[in-house]
């Protein structure tokens, strides 16, 4: 068997064998809540952006932006809410807690951590406490 055949056939028993032993990966969101399926049933009505303030554009804070995201509304993929947390502090990671009621969002630069009630009303009641949580 010639070099260029001898490594084509190993190259496909590799392949072949990294088939048969790599699991079957599904896709997920990023929420690994083991409530997760009780809580999403179809789709979100509203999208949730943590968003980075810039020097210059609105009030230049970081804010939490909510966008409808229900196709079927007449605001559909409009600005609903945008609640700004005051400052500037590299706006990073942000989540649900595993009951979906409460979304904290993190900043990198102060460390402070907001908490926004998303669960009473997904617009109305978005708003971080008076102080951020100490870390």
């Amino acid at each position: 068997m010639k070099g260029c055949a001898r490594f084509a056939l190993v190259a496909r028993i590799i392949a072949a064998a990294s088939l048969i032993a790599a699991p079957i990966a599904r896709a997920d969101e990023t929420c690994l809540s083991p409530y997760r399926a009780a809580l999403i049933k179809g789709q979100e009505a509203f999208l949730h952006v943590w968003t980075l303030g810039e020097k210059g554009l609105g009030d230049g804070s970081d804010k939490l932006v909510t966008i409808d995201a229900d196709p079927k509304s007449k605001t559909y993929g409009t600005v609903v809410s945008s609640v700004s947390v005051g400052g500037r502090g590299e706006a990073h990671h942000m989540g649900f807690t595993d009951d979906r009621k409460y979304l904290w969002a993190g900043r990198l630069d102060d460390s402070k951590i907001f908490i926004f009630d998303v669960g009473t009303d997904l617009i109305a009641h978005l708003r971080p406490p008076p102080a951020a949580l100490p870390t």
